[in-house]
């Protein structure tokens, strides 16, 4: 038997099995105990430079305790070669080993299949930072020592199959972000980086936002000055979109504060771009010795995607297909291409604080608070900044009627505005207005 036709009779079984496992815990693990919301973030974290060993980590802060997994994980072959795959902490630290475990090799990579428990009785927490397993590589001797390694589909690699998260009975699809490995010997200059962001939105209105902000970082060899760099970042659309981009740390003190001389900025429906120059004269430069930030990107939210009350995420990706590049320019050459590490932005569901009735947010109820709401509905005043505020019959919209309420029960003995009422306090019910600030005493 020839060894391709050995690879295509262990994947066949592998995927056979991957379809009896799905089976077996959608069986298996209560379905009760899953919930619509639940956010999964899977990633290869390179384990220790210059060593060619890769983390699989797993997030699932937000989401539900974690029974079973399955992932395909690619190579270079030319560069590196799979050699074996062992228990990370997560795992090692459970009373005992996992009920399955089958680790399927193609010819660019392997496929991990895991059950922890057929009972269901025994799973991971939902935490950041699990370690499921390490994936130790070799180095091919004539290959360029370097080799990303990419979370791989099954409609995009030859033997991958999709990333599926198993809890509570359901199947899902984790964020997943790819890595590289190299052994030292090429500096690749530089780095580009986004961090885990974390923002908030109103669950009754969806509106929200969260602040991005990049980080550039130097490779081997930490002593090149700075002129200028491009950036570009996308997004999902159907989530986000950007407000602004502007200069951060370094790049936002030169010139007394103003920032650097030439900054372009286009802001997209899927993200933008930014390109960058010190100064034109070449004079003024920035030190390039450590990681720092460059920009910071403020995105809001589309409410109308917004599925109230759970946790929702953005990717957010250095991606040159939508117009601009991510390269550095140093002082004595120009244009290094930097490599990256892309992320997420999550925000968290967070009820604002505001008193029922105190439009004007003077810390009392009166006639003043009428008036307000009136100038608001009729007379050209000034938008509500928190319209839950002028709900004060709490039928979940802002109109004439809660002016009449309001009055009847400042004179006529009418019922008092629902809570939170009196007191600052949180909404006990769900509609679709918002609160974006209200000065709480």
């Amino acid at each position: 038997m020839d060894l391709a036709m050995l690879r295509t009779q262990i994947f066949d079984s592998g995927i056979r099995t991957l379809k009896f496992l799905t089976m077996l815990l959608l069986l298996l693990f209560p379905t009760s105990q899953a919930f619509s919301s639940d956010l999964y973030i899977l990633q290869a974290r390179i384990n220790s430079f210059p060593l060619p060993i890769i983390d699989i980590k797993l997030d699932a802060l937000y989401g539900s305790s974690v029974g079973g997994w399955s992932f395909s994980l690619c190579h270079d072959p030319t560069n590196v070669e799979w050699i074996d795959l062992v228990p990370g902490s997560a795992l090692s630290s459970l009373a005992s080993p996992p009920d399955f475990l089958a680790i399927t090799p193609f010819a660019t990579g392997i496929t991990v299949n895991c059950v922890i428990d057929y009972a269901s009785v025994i799973s991971l927490p939902p935490e950041n930072s699990l370690i499921l397993h390490q994936v130790i590589y070799d180095w091919v001797p004539s290959g360029s020592q370097y080799s990303d390694i990419v979370f791989c589909s099954n409609s995009g690699s030859a033997g991958g199959a999709d990333a599926v998260i198993y809890s509570g009975g359901e199947e899902f699809t984790p964020f997943t972000f790819d890595n590289f490995l190299f052994n030292g010997f090429i500096d690749p200059f530089a780095f580009y980086s986004i961090f885990r962001s974390i923002g908030s939105y109103d669950p009754d209105s969806g509106i929200g936002s969260v602040s991005v902000t990049p980080i550039i970082a130097p490779g081997l060899v930490p002593s090149f000055q700075l002129s200028g760099l491009s950036m570009a970042v996308s997004h999902d659309s159907s989530l986000l979109q950007v407000d602004s981009v502007v200069p951060a740390g370094l790049f936002a003190d030169l010139f007394g504060g103003t920032g650097p001389e030439v900054m372009l900025v286009e802001l997209l429906p899927n993200g933008w771009t930014v390109d960058i120059t010190v100064d034109s004269s070449g004079i003024v430069t920035i030190p390039f010795n450590g990681s720092q930030p460059a920009v910071t990107a403020h995105y809001s939210t589309i409410p109308s995607a917004i599925n109230p009350g759970s946790c929702i995420a953005s990717w957010l990706r250095f991606d040159s297909t939508i117009g601009g590049s991510n390269e550095l320019d140093f002082d004595t050459m120009c244009c290094t291409s930097a490599l990256e590490n892309n992320e997420l932005a999550v925000l968290i569901p967070v009820s604002p604080l505001f008193s029922r009735g105190d439009v004007n947010q003077d810390s009392a109820l009166n006639l003043a608070d009428a008036v307000t709401q009136l100038g608001a509905l009729f007379s050209g005043g000034p938008a509500l900044s928190c319209q839950d505020s002028g709900d004060t019959n709490d039928d979940g919209s802002f109109n004439i009627a809660d002016t009449i309420f309001l009055l009847g029960f400042l004179f006529n003995s009418g019922p008092p505005p629902a809570e939170p009422f009196a007191e600052c306090g949180t909404d006990p019910s769900v509609d679709a207005l918002g609160c974006t600030s209200f000065d709480c005493p």
